[in-house]
């Protein structure tokens, strides 16, 4: 399972080795479990926690992995946001039991990393009796993983019979 971090909190499963798109195509959105009338862990609310605390996102992008933990704004947006995760990471693993769950989209690098960091730092409560939460990593792509996935959609759909 894919959690994309991007304007909203987007998803993606593969079931069977094939994407599972749903009936409408619209499956696997994990933004739901966040009113957009609160807080959200998107990218957009990151923008506005950022733009509140006069820092720019560009900025943001350019900060290493040391310098986010210095910066008092992002680490709190990461706090609240890991929050957020570990729930969402809790339904996703009681609805489609996934082997892994990838963390990815459009946040600078160094952050995203800090908040698998920080989701990973608590234990996540177990969807059921004796299930276990699936394990979170971070995408090895960096901010290059929505792109590369969306190139990689019609190579599926050209190369590999019956995965669109």
């Amino acid at each position: 399972f894919l959690i994309h971090i991007g304007y909203g909190l987007g998803g993606g499963a593969v079931m069977d080795g094939r994407p599972f798109r749903g009936h409408n195509g619209n499956a696997c959105l994990p933004g739901a479990l966040f009113p957009y009338s609160g807080p959200r862990p998107t990218l957009q609310d990151f923008q506005e926690e950022m733009g509140k605390a006069g820092i720019d996102l560009n900025a943001v992008r350019k900060l290493s992995a040391d310098t986010v933990l210095e910066n008092d704004a992002v680490m709190a947006w990461i706090t609240r946001a890991s929050d957020q995760m570990r729930f969402a990471i809790q339904v996703i693993s009681g609805m489609f039991d996934p082997e892994i769950i990838v963390l990815g989209g459009d946040l600078p690098v160094a952050v995203t990393n800090k908040l698998v960091a920080m989701t990973n730092a608590s234990p996540v409560s177990p969807p059921s009796r004796g299930l276990e939460a699936a394990p979170v990593v971070a995408t090895r792509l960096g901010e290059l993983n929505g792109p590369i996935g969306a190139a990689s959609i019609p190579f599926s759909r050209t190369f590999f019979l019956g995965s669109s």
